[in-house]
């Protein structure tokens, strides 16, 4: 008849399976044991080469990295607040062409030249530049609201010279003395041969509202689009507000040079001048000649 007693076993087999229990449990704590050592020998060999790479960083200064030469421009210690500036590479290129007080238009200066029309009035301009001025003038005026127009481009000769003396004369009306207003005249508006329009790569602009060269310019929104967007057509602000010490000519916010697209952006972005750019130093204002100099520009380009 069954019972729900427990089997009776020997003592023979209770020793037995308390011998297979201890057997059991001394190689689970030897596998345990096993595996934390593994554990602790991998980590401390990843100690070990993090403590290594460290060390050698410490030690070891990595080599600078190699960047790729500028062609284009060098740089140079500068007089001003900065403390370099960049430097053209080619300074005598045609599109960087210097005319100014220290550098006068070379006898014979004859670029060849392309008619811009604007209602109805004839411009010239350098023909290798003109589809960009084209092209800056027609995507300006594309933005609502805005009109540019061209002001002033080459004078000839006699345009040039009367709006010098005219200068002079409105300077002497003030009270100056004729020295004075020489002086200031050609800050403003040199003689012929001696001014930047003489490159026939400078324009001077204007709007619906601002119909005469005047620092009235720089508060229109036709001005905001050119100093973001010039540099992009090769034009650059010839005479900042900065820079009158060096370029020898006042604040002229309107009047915009042609020197290329690379250069434009380099000196745009340094917020440098073309007399620093081709590393002319500054210098006296020489006594300007009476004599005109010679030139194969048209004498009755408009102005």
């Amino acid at each position: 008849m069954p019972t729900d007693r427990p089997p009776n076993h020997s003592p023979e087999q209770v020793e037995y399976r308390r011998r297979q229990e201890e057997r059991a449990k001394r190689r689970k704590k030897r596998q345990m044991q096993k595996l934390m050592f593994l554990g602790a020998c991998l980590v401390a060999v990843i100690v070990l080469v993090v403590a290594i790479v460290l060390v050698v960083r410490a030690i070891i200064k990595p080599a600078p990295r190699e960047t790729r030469a500028d062609t284009s421009v060098s740089t140079v210690s500068g007089t001003g607040p900065e403390a370099d500036y960049p430097m053209a590479a080619d300074p005598n290129a045609w599109n960087l062409v210097l005319i100014n007080a220290q550098n006068p238009m070379p006898d014979g200066f004859s670029p060849e030249l392309s008619e811009y029309v604007q209602n109805g009035v004839t411009y010239y301009f350098d023909a290798r530049m003109l589809p960009e001025l084209e092209r800056m003038v027609t995507d300006c005026n594309t933005v609502e609201g805005h009109s540019l127009h061209v002001l002033v481009a080459a004078p000839g000769a006699d345009r040039q010279n009367a709006r010098y003396t005219g200068l002079i004369e409105a300077f002497r009306a003030q009270g100056h003395d004729e020295a004075e207003a020489e002086q200031m005249a050609r800050e403003v508006e040199p003689p012929y041969g001696y001014s930047d329009h003489q490159t026939c790569l400078a324009v001077d602009f204007g709007t619906a509202e601002v119909t005469d060269t005047t620092q009235a310019f720089a508060e229109t929104p036709e001005y905001a689009w050119l100093m973001a967007n010039a540099p992009e057509y090769g034009f650059i602000l010839r005479f900042p507000q900065s820079k009158s010490a060096i370029t020898g000519i006042t604040y002229q916010p309107y009047h915009f040079r042609y020197v290329g697209v690379e250069d434009a952006r380099i000196i745009m972005q340094a917020g440098i001048c073309l007399e620093e750019y081709v590393a002319q130093q500054p210098m006296a204002p020489p006594v300007v000649s009476d004599e005109v100099v010679s030139s194969s520009l048209p004498q009755d380009a408009a102005a």
